[in-house]
């Protein structure tokens, strides 16, 4: 895995597997271009600002349960100049896997009816992205879905708890993620993508670059996992996600640690759908 400690911390800023950083999300990689981030084979690129002010120290690290030996070319550019002293923002990067994702608030069989959802319905199935306190700002992530659902599996609502306040930012999953009425085919541009499509399995990203989400004090990004079979009522998933979240923000900052080796590689616990 690869960790990044800004200045003198003892708690890293950035704590996520190696590849998934770059979106190869369980080391699979998937060719794609985006503006911040791009995967060429074996090349993987971030051109995420990274500031600090006195010490930036990378760290690749293996927790896993077996040796590892392979061959590694990196490379990291950067700038010097005093001005840069006085940006207080730090990169931050952190993963997070449901594995299925739970629902706290009723049974998964629950059916709730299409006009519920958004943010006055009390539906809980939801993965969590991000959750940061501080000030800062939230600037995207990846997105790893496994479903065994036969149907459209992505009705999933995006939620922003900004500063104490909840917004729904979009009303679907592909909404969230740069298309609308279903994603169609695979696409990747500058700011959203959708790169895998396959055997229930789905990867997509999106940039918040152009509109980032500010914060004063807190922010917790969520995502709901519904699916909806044909034309019946939306019900409650238990699908596998996997994210990754980047976002800057200043010193000091929540910790976030790391689900360990066996969780992040465990089977997929997804379960397979039933028509009400």
């Amino acid at each position: 895995m690869l960790k990044v400690f800004w200045e003198g911390e003892t708690d890293p800023s950035i704590q996520v597997p190696l590849s998934d950083f770059f979106g190869a999300i369980g080391g699979k990689t998937i060719d794609f271009q985006s503006l911040p981030m791009q995967v060429n084979h074996g090349c993987y690129m971030c051109y995420l600002p990274m500031p600090f002010s006195q010490r930036a120290r990378f760290v690749l690290v293996n927790d896993g349960d077996r040796d590892y030996s392979q061959s590694v070319a990196y490379g990291i550019d950067y700038e010097l100049d005093q001005a840069f002293t006085r940006e207080k923002s730090r990169l931050h990067c952190a993963w997070h896997r449901s594995n299925p994702v739970q629902d706290n608030a009723a049974p998964l069989d629950q059916v709730i009816k299409p006009s519920q959802v958004g943010g006055k319905n009390t539906f809980n199935s939801r993965h969590t992205i991000l959750q940061a306190k501080g000030r800062g700002h939230y600037v995207g992530n990846f997105l790893q879905v496994f479903t065994r659902s036969p149907n459209w599996w992505g009705e999933g609502v995006t939620f922003f708890h900004r500063d104490g306040q909840t917004v729904v930012h979009s009303p679907g999953t592909e909404d969230e993620y740069g298309s609308c009425w279903g994603f169609g085919g695979r696409f990747s541009y500058p700011y959203a993508g959708y790169l895998e499509n396959e055997n229930g399995h789905n990867r997509m990203f999106r940039w918040y670059l152009a509109n980032p989400v500010r914060f004063r004090e807190s922010l917790k990004v969520e995502i709901q996992s519904i699916f909806t079979p044909g034309n019946a009522p939306f019900k409650a998933g238990a699908d596998d996600f996997t994210s990754v979240a980047f976002w800057y923000q200043e010193e000091p900052h929540q910790s976030f640690g790391l689900q360990s080796f066996a969780d992040r590689t465990a089977p997929s616990k997804a379960s397979d759908y039933k028509k009400p």
